[in-house]
């Protein structure tokens, strides 16, 4: 029995879209990566270069700050929280990037950095035209990875974007 033309034509599409998450994943790895490894560089475990910046955001002094940042950036710099953050935001930066690379829960990664990208976006901290960017692609990822869970091509998806699939016990 052959199959319709139709059946080739979506596992070529099937393949491409593969790949091109694949690479996608791995451009956004790589990125992660460079920027929690920049931050691990620069002295963030041992110093606290996000006090002078939590008051700024404090003062109002960020133009680009969301309305309610203030409030809670003086919370942050009066309990200290500003030297957790500084040793948890290059720490999750550097394991976003190695779960994304490793294709580990990559859906769940790619919306914690979402939401670790929209909260900097917020804070008047980063710019649209790199955290915007790298907003959108995740969710891309994210949406691409969601719709292949139910296609035909899903479990080839699977093993190609995501470790998940690797480490699941198998029933003989």
């Amino acid at each position: 029995m052959t199959r319709p033309r139709s059946f080739a034509a979506l596992t070529s599409l099937a393949a491409v879209t593969i790949v091109a998450a694949l690479v996608l994943r791995v451009y956004l790895a790589l990125v992660w990566l460079r920027f929690g490894v920049a931050k691990l560089e620069g002295g963030w475990l041992t110093t606290n270069p996000l006090k002078p910046l939590l008051t700024l955001i404090g003062a109002g002094q960020l133009p680009s700050t969301a309305a309610g940042y203030a409030p809670v950036a003086r919370v942050m710099v009066a309990t200290h929280a500003d030297a957790l953050l500084s040793v948890t935001i290059p720490l999750t930066e550097v394991a976003i990037g190695i779960a994304l690379l490793a294709g580990w829960r990559v859906r769940t990664v790619a919306l914690v950095a979402c939401a670790l990208n929209v909260n900097l976006l917020l804070s008047g901290v980063a710019n649209w035209s790199l955290d915007g960017r790298m907003l959108v692609l995740q969710l891309l990822l994210v949406c691409v990875l969601t719709a292949a869970r139910g296609r035909e091509h899903a479990p080839a998806a699977s093993r190609a974007l995501e470790l998940g699939s690797l480490l699941a016990p198998r029933s003989l």
